[in-house]
C-alpha cells in the first residue's frame, strides 16, 4: 500500500529523511517568559506565551549528489523561515499494544502518561517496516489502566496495522525553519552533511 497522510490539512510540504544518528537530536522546549524588574520594585515573571513549542536540531547526510540536490531544492522552496512543513520527531514515543484494524479510529499503546501531556492539535505518525507512513490527527487520549492507553483518532485507519509492523511511532510536528542560512559541509565529492533547525508552530496547526 501507499503512504496515508491524514489529518494534515492543506499543508503538503514535509521532510521525511531519517537523520544521521552519528549525532543525537537536539530538542528543547521554547519557553516565552520574561523576568521584569523596575528600579525599587520586586521581580515579576511575565508569561508572554502559555504554549511551549518544540525546537529541534537534526543532522542529515547526503550520500549522493541527487540527495544534496533534493535537500537544496527543499530548502529553496521553504524560502527560509517563510513557509511551514511537517517533520517527524524521530522518537519512538508510542508503542502499539494491540493490532489496529482497518476502519477503526483508535489505537492502543503502552501507558506512558500520554493523556496527561496531550494537546488537541497533535498529530501522530506510524512508520512501518515497509517504509510506508501513516499519519492521523489525535482527537483524545484515554488511560485504560496502568499499562495501556487508548488514542482516539479524528479519522479512521485505511489499513490493518500490527504492533510488529511498526518501525517507529511519534508526533508529526508542524514546523518552520528556525534559521535562514544553512551550511553544507562536504566530506567527499559526493558525501556532505548539514543540519536543520526547526521550530514547532503550535498556533498554526490546521
Amino acid at each position: 500500500m501507499a503512504n496515508s497522510f491524514g489529518g494534515l490539512g492543506s499543508i503538503t510540504d514535509m521532510w521525511l529523511r531519517e537523520p544521521n544518528w552519528v549525532k543525537n537530536l537536539n530538542e528543547k522546549g521554547v519557553v516565552s517568559r520574561t523576568l521584569l524588574q523596575f528600579f525599587g520594585t520586586s521581580q515579576i515573571l511575565y508569561t508572554e506565551n502559555p504554549e511551549v513549542p518544540v525546537e529541534v536540531k537534526m543532522m542529515f547526510m547526503n550520500r549522493t549528489k541527487a540527495q544534496e540536490y533534493e535537500f537544496l531544492s527543499f530548502f529553496s522552496t521553504q524560502q527560509g523561515r517563510l513557509k511551514k512543513y511537517w517533520l517527524p520527531e524521530w522518537k519512538n514515543r508510542f508503542k502499539l499494544t494491540r493490532t489496529a484494524n482497518s476502519g477503526e479510529s483508535f489505537i492502543y499503546v503502552q501507558n506512558r502518561k500520554h493523556a496527561v501531556a496531550f494537546q488537541a492539535y497533535q498529530r501522530i505518525y506510524l512508520l512501518l517496516h515497509t517504509g510506508e507512513w501513516v499519519t492521523r490527527q489525535i482527537a483524545s487520549i484515554t488511560e485504560i489502566d496502568a499499562t495501556e492507553e487508548k488514542i482516539n483518532l479524528v479519522t479512521t485507519l485505511d489499513r490493518t496495522i500490527s504492533a510488529a509492523s511498526v518501525s517507529q511511532s511519534g508526533l508529526f510536528l508542524l514546523v518552520r525553519m528556525a534559521v535562514e542560512k544553512i551550511y553544507v559541509e562536504h566530506e567527499t565529492i559526493n558525501v556532505s552533511i548539514f543540519s536543520i533547525e526547526s521550530r514547532e508552530l503550535i498556533r498554526e496547526y490546521p
